[in-house]
């Protein structure tokens, strides 16, 4: 998993405006508990486009997990 984070990492500096490449590093973070940093990448693609729903409907999940114990 590691090497494939590297991999859509390169694939962003080649075009940052990759949308699919920071949503498998978000989806990455967020299945090892990452959530810090899922969150980061989720609001980088809502950065790109705000309108995401997908981006905004993990960042409500990572606030709930946040709430629970």
């Amino acid at each position: 998993k590691e090497d494939a984070l590297i991999e859509y990492r390169k694939e962003i500096t080649k075009n940052p405006d990759n949308i699919p490449a920071y949503v498998k590093i978000a989806e990455n973070y967020y299945q090892k508990g990452r959530f810090k940093e899922a969150k980061r990448e989720y609001e980088a693609i809502l950065r790109l486009d705000p309108n995401n729903i997908y981006a905004k409907q993990m960042l409500e999940r990572i606030e709930q997990q946040k709430i629970s114990p």
